[in-house]
């Protein structure tokens, strides 16, 4: 009997030992299922784990510029709290950042904790699609932006998405490159091309930019009108009859400011080539986009000027400066019969300023020393006296009331001869001088002749 319990109390033994184990093996069996040491590729972090902040951050970037949907990431001796450094770099990365702030739509995370390490399983959701984030152009620069943007305009794109990191760009900035190139070809477009510009993240140096172009009508509409265009230009430039090029940018300017009538900007195509051309109306942003046109034509240099009218600068007004021989000169065509050529042709800086206010770091100094004033004065008289002639005072006028001329005394110095008698000198010897023709033409010299004459007749 005693025997028998204590094979029970052995038994027993042995299954409490064996059910202390199993339940031992359970719970580190349930740790490790929860860790893989697999990572997926996340560009310069694949493979490496975790230690601050800066890694964290830059490891999940760099899926999303890559748009990876998912990942695992491991921290190992990291600086900080994981926790919540996880927390912060995913809002960071999809709110502050230019990849996340434009394609990002979810960015979520599962943490996990294994005895002394982390996992975090990433997942990410986006709202653009993976060719639209690799179709994303990146920039090195404000001259490489205005490049580009210029020829997309020129081309007629319609969707540009642009990366740059720059102090100076912003929405604005992108508008005024759109509106440049359109000033600069204004047949590309029916009308000043509408751009809608949105920046990712909003504000930064480091920015994702969206712009959205609309021309104001398709490519075969654009064509027609062009080729409309087109030959109103020729005709009116096959009718210049001057060839010097101060003259003939003087004919197109009086012959386009006499073909339209003026018109507020903003009022219908006032601002267009095609309204000044085709609709006989213009305002000075159309008149200067037109006079451009024109120029390009004659092979004359002309650059569309954006400023203000007025001494307070008040009034957005248009207009051109061309070049001519190295020199540059402004010229309004929308006031040239208002105000004169005088006052609106040919003008350097400094008789335009006043007038006109303008950013003079954006455009040629005007200083060439040509004067619409003076060009166009009538030339001298050639049948009237040279500037040099002698003062008044030194001219001799006819007396006209004469005294009777005395007979000068001859020089003591010259050899004395008898004075003829009065009746020789009475009665001279016939001359060939015209009996009609006035005593006082007579040369001073003839007196003296004659005295010698009747001085040989007397001694003979």
């Amino acid at each position: 009997m005693r025997k028998r319990a204590l094979l029970v109390l052995t038994a027993l033994s042995l299954m409490l030992s064996a059910s202390a184990c199993a339940s031992v093996f359970a719970a580190s069996h349930s740790y490790v299922t929860e860790y893989s040491d697999e990572i997926e590729s996340i560009g310069d972090s694949s493979g490496t784990e975790i230690k601050n902040y800066s890694q964290l951050k830059n490891a999940i970037s760099d899926m999303v510029n890559s748009g990876q949907t998912a990942g695992e990431l491991s921290f190992s001796g990291y600086t900080g709290s994981v926790r919540d450094d996880m927390a912060a770099a995913c809002y960071e990365i999809k709110t502050q950042t230019p990849m996340g702030a434009y394609a990002v739509d979810e960015l979520n995370y599962e943490l996990n904790r294994i005895v002394s390490y982390y996992t975090a399983e990433i997942s990410i959701s986006y709202r653009r699609s993976i060719q639209e984030i690799e179709a994303v152009v990146m920039l090195n620069g404000v001259s490489s932006l205005r490049s580009y943007v210029t020829e997309a305009v020129n081309e007629q794109s319609g969707r540009l998405v642009l990366r740059i990191f720059s102090s100076i760009v912003n929405e604005e900035y992108i508008r005024n490159i759109v509106s440049d190139a359109y000033l600069n070809n204004p047949l590309m477009s029916a009308r000043e091309p509408y751009a809608g510009v949105t920046g990712y993240p909003a504000e930064g140096m480091n920015r994702i930019y969206e712009i959205e172009l609309d021309y104001g009508m398709d490519a075969d509409e654009m064509t027609e009108l062009r080729d409309r265009l087109n030959r109103r230009i020729n005709a009116l430039c096959q009718n210049v009859t001057e060839h010097e090029t101060w003259r003939c940018a003087l004919e197109l300017a009086q012959a386009l400011s006499g073909s339209f009538r003026a018109a507020d900007s903003g009022d219908g195509s006032a601002d267009t080539v095609s309204g000044a051309l085709l609709e006989g109306r213009a305002s000075s942003m159309g008149a200067a986009l037109t006079y451009k046109v024109l120029c390009d034509e004659m092979e004359i240099e002309c650059i569309v000027v954006r400023g203000r009218l007025g001494t307070l600068g008040t009034q957005d007004h248009y207009w051109n400066i061309i070049g001519i021989d190295g020199d540059y000169y402004h010229v309004d065509v929308s006031r040239l019969e208002a105000a004169g050529a005088e006052r609106a042709f040919l003008l350097d800086d400094v008789r335009a300023w006043g007038t006109y206010m303008w950013d003079a770091d954006s455009y040629p100094v005007c200083d060439g020393p040509l004067d619409y004033t003076e060009l166009t004065s009538p030339p001298a008289d050639e049948t009237q006296p040279p500037v040099d002639t002698p003062e008044p005072s030194e001219t001799v006028m006819p007396d006209p009331s004469p005294e009777p001329t005395e007979t000068a005394e001859p020089d003591p110095g010259e050899s004395e001869e008898p004075t003829p008698s009065p009746e020789i000198s009475e009665s001279p010897e016939p001359t060939d001088t015209d009996e009609s023709e006035d005593a006082s033409t007579v040369e001073p010299t003839e007196p003296v002749k004659d005295a010698a004459v009747a001085k040989n007749r007397v001694n003979n």
